[in-house]
Order: structure tokens, then sequence, then C-alpha cells
């Protein structure tokens, strides 16, 4: 039997969409995410928009934010959401209630 291995199963080289991708709290609409992240790079670069997403989804777990809040991929990028100032959750500011 030969080892004829398909293109399809061949190993693709991870891009910078690809680690957005993995690193994005909810993944769908992954067409139209790919064309938001193209459009994203006449702004920023790709190591920004990465570790925006990173930021974000350590966030959205920090605070325990449900899947269907969290925005889809492209309108995420589209709103240029990687320079997004992100707060703690409500509970860590009752430190504050005296004031």
């Amino acid at each position: 039997m030969s080892s004829v291995v398909k293109l399809s199963e061949r190993a693709k080289p991870k891009t910078p969409f690809d680690t957005f991708w993995e690193q994005y709290p909810r993944r769908i609409a992954k067409g139209a995410a790919r064309k938001a992240f193209k459009a994203a790079l006449d702004i920023t670069t790709h190591e920004e928009i990465i570790l925006g997403a990173i930021r974000f989804a350590d966030h959205c777990k920090e605070v325990g934010t449900e899947p269907r809040y969290i925005p889809h991929p492209s309108t995420w990028l589209n709103g240029e959401r990687w320079e997004d100032e992100l707060y703690p959750p409500e509970d860590s500011w009752s430190d504050f209630d005296g004031f």
C-alpha cells in the first residue's frame, strides 16, 4: 500500500488569521471574519489584532460573558475593538462603595 498524502490532509502553514481565529472567544462566520481581518490590516498589524483578541478572550472568561453577548469576530474587527479598554467585573468595584 502506498503512502499517498492527499493535498487536503497536508499540514498547511498557519496564517496570522488562523492564529486570530484560534484566540477569538466566539468562532462564527469565518469568511466574514477573514475579510474583516484583511481590511483591518490596512489600519494596524496582525500582532495588535491578535493581542487584542487574546485580551478580549481573557476578559470574557474573567467576567463570564455568555457566548451570545460576544460579538461576531467580523463585528469586533470592523469596530477596531482591539483598541477597546476592558473594565474589571462590577464586583471588583465593591471596595469603592463608600465613596
